[in-house]
């Protein structure tokens, strides 16, 4: 959380400044409810998704990461021969897995995890709404039509 005690907020940058029916209505009157609801109800799912790739991709080498001082120090030229990759020299690869931890292992990530998770709202009652949203009468008339078919 950061908090801001003295920010100056240009009024010319605040476009619904004084027009509460537009700024209340915004949503109402905003015809991407679909596919706005459909993100809503698929992100926190994705985002979760998203470090346990990255955790597999970088397997047992983010369990030994190097710091910068590690980069930097002493150890310099044995983090370049055997960290190195096909692609990346050692410095480089440290580099990309100290990014990788801090986007799916560290304190950060798990809080970032959870409010992903829950921007939105809980997800179970987001699908709940989705679901009944949508006039479902047509796809129950035709499941009767069929099933009275015999």
């Amino acid at each position: 959380m950061v908090v801001f005690d003295d920010v100056h907020v240009p009024y010319e940058r605040c476009f619904v400044l004084g027009d509460p029916e537009l700024c209340n209505g915004f949503y109402a009157h905003t015809p991407a409810w679909a596919p706005l609801n459909t993100a809503r109800n698929l992100y926190p799912k994705l985002y979760q998704r998203f470090p346990e790739i990255l955790r597999k991709l970088g397997a047992s080498g983010l369990m030994a990461t190097p710091t910068q001082a590690d980069v930097t120090g002493p150890a310099a030229a044995d983090i370049e021969t055997y960290l190195q990759s096909a692609t990346l020299g050692g410095a480089e690869r440290v580099k990309l897995f100290r990014l990788v931890w801090d986007t799916c292992i560290s304190a950060f990530s798990g809080r970032q995890a959870l409010y992903e998770y829950y921007f939105f709202g809980d997800p179970v009652r987001m699908a709940g709404a989705y679901v009944a949203s949508y006039d479902r009468e047509p796809y129950r008339a035709a499941v009767r039509a069929f099933l009275d078919r015999g």
